[in-house]
């Protein structure tokens, strides 16, 4: 049998070995090199749609893609190298501290998905110190506190696999892991977005950012028809409910932004998402009253920046058992509100702004996943939504801040489609923690929308969707799931790179340890809002 390198960490008798710092060779293999994609590239840390410059020091950990490459190549290499006498060994690169962290992270990852271990278990054979080797936050230029660490994601991947977010299969078939991974990265690329609990709870960017931008993989309208033509009971659904990452997706969805003859006509296309919420029985809207008004080319989808101040439809308010009589009172009456409560910034860019005000450089040509395909031919944003059974948006971004080009979408045609709309908005300063008030609101509508129907689920954005939203969304699923905020935390993070956007958040999120810390949270945080 072969001598153990110096340093090296038994991981798994026999099998496994982990070498820190370790030239690869034979039987020794590049553990980010396990990440490759199909055309033997590995990307690394990136943010889709920002350049490296962008996200600062982060480095880590990567996303789910390039997790699931990773298990299933390690599972395969394992598998030829069983019978030779001597144990297989993943290395990181020497004098590479990110690759360390980040192949860390990814042993974590087979040892939980593959072979079913616990965090306990993985601390008791790596070590406190890989366990507690730090991830900078999101966004970090400067010297910061290191919230994140490698356990945040080992307790992300831990729930994840117990509550069923992400299946087995994706890990032990390759064929059907290569499947999820195209899902996941045309959500990215063509629209700014993840599932972080699939069929559940769904996190993008203010839709108009992405409209915005020049990048040819992004979708360029908003708006699936003009109001008037908007049907009794909407689109029917092409794909059947699904509730993990791991059902396969659609041939049409795979093949969208694929090397392939496309139809020249910019007509709206059909697009099974990667996931919708879990019972649906189809993607039936309300009845709407349609807005007697005519639409311009601009409303109808034909460019990419609508006005969301024309062909507002006269849909009814269709409230959820929530009062507006508290609307304006505490936090928000620091707040200002434009005509017919639409929420306007509450300032330009100031000393105060934090590094969770996030904005798109459509001018910077380094941005990754620019060269990703035709982003035109997909589906229009909210069309895409009800697509996946979404039943609520909620926007924690206000209609003009800085980085959204004319302003935000017109919530009233959100809700002719047949969507409840919240706008739960709250400044991007000082840390963006929001406050418990916010909190109370966010988790009432969620209960709602829940007690109408067990599994409805809700698109959440802000400006980025990166801080603001990506807190919400994480409350959402503290709440849903009973699950700790360190996981979601880390788990958020994977699903969404760049998501979490400053110490303080990381912070906040750590500190909720479960439903009941939601609760003693929002117990004494009093008023409610109106959903549309």
């Amino acid at each position: 049998m072969a001598e153990i390198p110096v340093g090296a960490i038994e991981v798994l008798p026999q099998k496994l070995l982990f070498a820190p710092g370790q030239q690869a060779g034979v039987g020794v293999l590049d553990g980010l090199a396990l990440c490759a994609n199909e055309d033997g590239l590995v990307r690394g840390y990136a943010v889709p749609h920002y350049s490296k410059s962008a996200f600062g020091k982060a480095f880590g950990p990567l996303d789910l893609d390039q997790t699931i490459r990773f298990c299933c190549a390690l599972e395969r290499h394992l598998k030829v190298w069983a019978q030779k006498d001597e144990p297989l060994c993943v290395a990181s690169a020497p004098f590479d501290e990110a690759a360390h962290t980040n192949v860390v992270v990814l042993l974590g990852a087979y040892l939980i998905f593959n072979l079913g271990w616990t965090v306990q278990s993985l601390t008791q054979t790596l070590g406190e110190a890989a366990v507690g080797r730090p991830l900078p936050c999101a966004w970090t230029l400067g010297n910061t506190d290191h919230i994140m660490k490698v356990r945040h994601c080992w307790l992300g991947f831990e729930v994840a696999r117990d509550q069923g977010w992400i299946g087995q299969e994706c890990f032990s078939d390759e064929v059907h892991a290569s499947l999820v991974c195209s899902r996941y990265n045309t959500l990215a690329s063509a629209y700014d977005a993840a599932w972080v609990v699939p069929g559940n709870i769904f996190l993008c960017a203010d839709p108009v950012t992405v409209a915005s931008d020049p990048n040819p993989c992004t979708f360029t309208k908003l708006w699936p028809l003009p109001c008037e033509e908007i049907p009794e009971h909407g689109p029917a659904s092409p794909h059947s409910a699904e509730t993990s990452l791991d059902s396969p997706p659609s041939p049409i969805s795979l093949g969208m932004f694929q090397a392939q003859v496309v139809e020249s006509t910019k007509t709206e296309t059909s697009y099974a998402g990667p996931a919708s919420f879990e019972g649906s029985p189809g993607s039936t809207v309300e009845a709407v009253e349609p807005s007697t008004g005519v639409p311009d080319d601009r409303l109808l989808g034909n460019e990419k920046l609508p006005k969301s101040s024309q062909c507002i439809a006269c849909h009814p308010v269709s409230s959820i058992g929530i009062s507006d009589k508290d609307i304006g009172n505490n936090f928000l009456d620091t707040l200002q509100f434009g005509n017919d409560l639409y929420p306007v910034s509450p300032g330009v860019h100031t000393e105060l702004d934090s590094t969770a005000t996030v904005c798109k450089d459509y001018l910077d040509a380094n941005r990754y996943g620019s060269d990703g395909g035709d982003g035109s031919s997909a589906q229009p944003f909210f069309g895409f939504l009800q697509e996946l059974h979404i039943k609520m948006v909620i926007r924690a971004n206000y209609d003009q801040e800085n980085g959204i080009l004319n302003g935000s979408y017109d919530r009233k045609r959100v809700q002719a489609l047949g969507l409840k709309h919240v706008d739960l908005p709250y400044p991007d300063y000082n840390g963006a923690v929001p406050p418990a008030q916010m909190i109370s609101k966010l988790l009432r509508v969620s209960r709602n929308l829940q007690t109408q129907r067990a599994a409805d689920a809700m698109c959440i954005h802000c400006k980025g969707g990166f801080g603001r939203s990506g807190v919400y969304a994480c409350c959402v699923a503290i709440d849903r799931f009973d699950v700790s905020g360190e996981a979601m935390l880390g788990w958020v993070r994977i699903v969404r790179p760049g998501a979490i956007t400053t110490p303080e958040q990381e912070r906040f999120l750590c500190s909720l340890t479960g439903r009941a810390s939601l609760d003693d949270l929002t117990s004494s945080a009093a008023g409610c809002c109106v959903v549309h």
